[in-house]
């Protein structure tokens, strides 16, 4: 008997695996039918993006087709309702076709960090028809807008909605690759000067994180570390788009500050110093008040309405006075004998005139001005 051995040959084979596009919004083709909202800026949202990408392309369904669209991705903004959220990216005014899938590049493809977005169409003509549905979670959003490229910031007023539906609309997406580490943090503008008297919330400069691809930084490691004066400053967001801003600061922070925000990202940490240069603010200005003439000498019959002087109030600033005159305390305007324009400041005998008793006298009237 012949025996027969069998030995098993190893084979192996490497390649490359990519990583594969996904989308946000809604995919699938919904039951109610829509139109009529040429001119309105529509979003929907938010989507939750879990992971850093890049948008690739944005697909709406149209029923019908007729005029032009443009479709555009929003972050979702501070209430997470669209509203003031920022353009992301948009595609070019496309001419739609019927029955289909519109699927049109985006213009820009900036990376995308973790977050939520909100997904916006802008239609010319009422006569495009698509289709719309109710899914738990989504809401929709509009404002009048004229068609053209849609604006950086999703409106904050004006805007209506949400009324329970959504639309046939999503976005597709690339992931970021892993391998981005940031090389240098860096600050626009790359110095700051402040009054000691600005409020919380004035923006100092945006923080911009060069990375190692040369793409927009994804991390989300963005910290002050130092500042020479404590609390003095804070940051908007831990990830970009991030801004420098004014957080508590007063008269004792006069002078040269610094601070120094560090970004982190696949374990690689960087830092940038912001110069903050503080000024002294300039008092407050002071409101006085003249007469021309200052003591005006007048006749005992002088008929009522007659000008006796004018109030004239200034600003140590030279700013217009825009405020109004009147009688105050403690003399008022001497028991009614003296009127006052509460616009011009013009002091005029009163509708009375003067008793003869007043003559040869001295009598007193006080004027406030206020403003």
């Amino acid at each position: 008997m012949r025996a027969i051995k069998l030995a098993a040959a190893g084979c192996f084979l490497s390649f490359a695996v990519q990583a594969q596009n996904f989308t946000i919004g809604e995919t699938n083709k919904l039951g109610y039918s829509d139109s009529g909202n040429s001119n309105l800026l529509l979003a929907q949202g938010p989507y939750a993006l879990t992971k850093a990408a890049k948008p690739v392309s944005e697909s709406f369904w149209v029923t019908t087709a007729a005029g032009r669209l443009i479709l555009g991705i929003y972050t979702s903004g501070p209430n997470n309702n669209c509203r003031g959220g920022s353009l992301i990216a948009q595609t070019a005014p496309f001419t739609p076709k019927s029955n289909a899938w519109n699927t049109q590049p985006l213009t820009t493809a900036p990376a995308m960090p973790v977050g939520k977005y909100c997904l916006a169409y802008l239609p010319s003509d009422d006569g495009l028809i698509f289709r719309k549905g109710v899914t738990s979670g989504f809401n929709n959003y509009w404002r009048p807008f004229t068609f053209s490229p849609m604006p950086a910031s999703y409106p904050t007023t004006n805007v209506s909605g949400p009324d329970g539906y959504h639309w046939s609309l999503y976005a597709t997406l690339a992931p970021v690759s892993a391998t981005q580490t940031p090389v240098a943090v860096q600050f626009n503008p790359p110095s700051a000067t402040v009054s000691d008297a600005a409020s919380a919330g004035t923006m100092l400069a945006a923080a911009l994180v060069q990375t190692s691809d040369g793409q927009v930084f994804n991390g989300q490691g963005l910290t002050i570390t130092t500042q020479t004066m404590a609390g003095m400053t804070s940051l908007t967001s831990t990830s970009i788009p991030s801004n420098v801003q004014v957080a508590s600061i007063a008269s004792a922070d006069d002078g040269q500050q610094s601070v120094t925000v560090r970004a982190c990202e696949n374990n690689v940490c960087v830092s940038g110093n912001l110069p903050v240069m503080v000024s002294s603010a300039p008092p407050p200005p002071t409101l006085s008040l003249a007469f021309n003439p200052a003591m005006p000498s007048i006749s005992q019959n002088l008929s009522p309405g007659s000008l006796v002087a004018n109030a004239v109030a200034t600003w140590s600033n030279g700013s217009p006075f825009t405020g109004t005159y009147a009688f105050g305390a403690p003399d008022q305007n001497d028991g009614g004998q003296f009127a006052i324009d509460r616009y011009t400041g013009a002091i005029t005998v009163g509708s009375s005139g003067l008793p003869t008793s007043d003559q040869n006298t001295t009598q007193n009237i006080t004027v406030v001005a206020t403003q």
